[in-house]
């Protein structure tokens, strides 16, 4: 247990600095603007309470002191309360849109009242009770009675409003990580909750109903939801961080793969822009053009529209197979040579062929829109053409490229 408590603390601890620092050293991370950076705030004041409780509870010497002062002075309880209060505040405050953010702000000011009221009878039944409220001779006693209000009632009503505002905001969630991750972030809760001050509350009731009782099968459900719901909590965190590394590294996959489609798919790219230079796209003011992003949008999208303009001088009726790279080279080299014949018989003054009337047929396969296997089949196209020759072209007075 001391070796999984000791994991779920070092968890906590580091998803709370993980939020501190998004809206303390870089806010600009922060996406959202002022709304995830309350998010931020709320997540990183609850996530610290607990990481620290939990660290402190750990059975290291130097620990000691500070676990005895916490258990002695019910500082856990209150930390507990604060961060319960975060919980739902969080999702108060994620589930606002645009404008309604200074309201649910407002709105979650309001609601630390509870805290600080749930802390007051807390006090009041300490500092007034004969013994401590948490000795089941005194569970009958008003002081026993205020003081689970505050201690235990407070945070499960608390987490029934905040667990219902988790659920309305999970089922807007689209991230394939961060929907699982919120479910384990709240069943994780749920179980401390229910385990800690569910527990609590009906063990306190069990003693007022059968004095006298005993009930040593609810400190194991206590344990279980103790300790169950910190391991299900950090794994929820875990997951999170997970997710964004994942993302970041398909990114960069991505990135790569595209580089290298830029090189496969120039000897298609440069035949048909030569062809049809009207195809090139202007840059967009805002468009870096030594971002492979940029470029790998206009090459395909150029060559795309070279297949456009190079349709009517298909001479097949119907295309079948244009899926097969060395099929769809040869078509489109046989349409090459048409628009190179009508050009040569131009200069010379022939008689010029017209193009096909219309319908055109589709020279690029329809890909569904997976951009991997449509700019795999354009460097195949332009593989087979410079392997066999039958990309090369004569050229002609309208010049070269505008672009490289």
């Amino acid at each position: 247990m001391t070796l999984i408590e000791a994991a779920t603390a070092v968890v906590l601890l580091l998803a709370a600095a993980w939020e501190w620092r998004q809206f303390v050293v870089h806010p600009r991370d922060v996406l959202a603007g002022d709304q995830a950076i309350a998010v931020a705030r709320t997540q990183a004041v609850g996530l610290t309470g607990i990481g620290l409780v939990v660290a402190l509870s750990l059975p290291i010497e130097i620990f000691k002191p500070a676990a005895d002062f916490i258990h002695d002075s019910f500082v856990t309880n209150v930390v507990w309360n604060i961060a319960v209060y975060c919980y739902s505040a969080c999702f108060l405050i994620a589930n606002a849109d645009e404008s309604t953010v200074a309201t649910a702000k407002r709105q979650a000011n309001i609601e630390f009242l509870g805290v600080m009221v749930a802390t007051g009878l807390m006090y009041v039944a300490v500092a007034t009770a004969p013994h401590s409220p948490r000795i089941a001779a005194g569970a009958s006693t008003w002081q026993n009675i205020l003081y689970y209000l505050g201690v235990a009632a407070y945070p499960v009503v608390v987490w029934v409003i905040g667990t219902t505002r988790a659920l309305t905001k999970i089922r807007r969630l689209t991230h394939v990580w961060a929907r699982p991750a919120s479910i384990m972030m709240v069943i994780g809760v749920s179980a401390m909750v229910l385990g800690v001050d569910g527990v609590a509350l009906l063990r306190q009731g069990l003693y007022i109903a059968i004095p006298g009782s005993k009930w040593p099968v609810l400190r194991t459900w206590y344990n279980v939801g103790r300790l169950g719901g910190q391991l299900l909590l950090a794994v929820g965190l875990v997951m999170v961080p997970i997710a964004g590394a994942v993302y970041r590294a398909k990114e960069w996959l991505d990135l790569r793969a595209k580089e290298r489609f830029l090189h496969g798919i120039d000897g298609l790219w440069s035949r048909l822009t030569a062809e049809f230079p009207h195809v090139v796209l202007p840059p967009v003011e805002d468009d870096d053009m030594d971002d492979v992003e940029t470029r790998f949008d206009l090459r395909t999208g150029e060559i795309t529209g070279g297949l456009a303009e190079l349709a009517p001088y298909c001479s097949h009726q119907s295309v079948s197979g244009m899926d097969r790279p060395d099929k769809a080279a040869v078509i489109i080299s046989e349409a090459l040579a048409r628009v190179e014949q009508n050009r040569t018989s131009r200069w010379a003054g022939d008689e010029v062929y017209p193009a096909r009337l219309p319908p055109y047929p589709l020279l690029e396969p329809d890909f569904g829109g997976r951009w991997r296997k449509r700019a795999a089949w354009m460097a195949g196209v332009s593989r087979v053409l410079a392997d066999t020759g039958l990309g090369a072209r004569g050229r002609g007075p309208e010049g070269e490229l505008r672009r490289v």
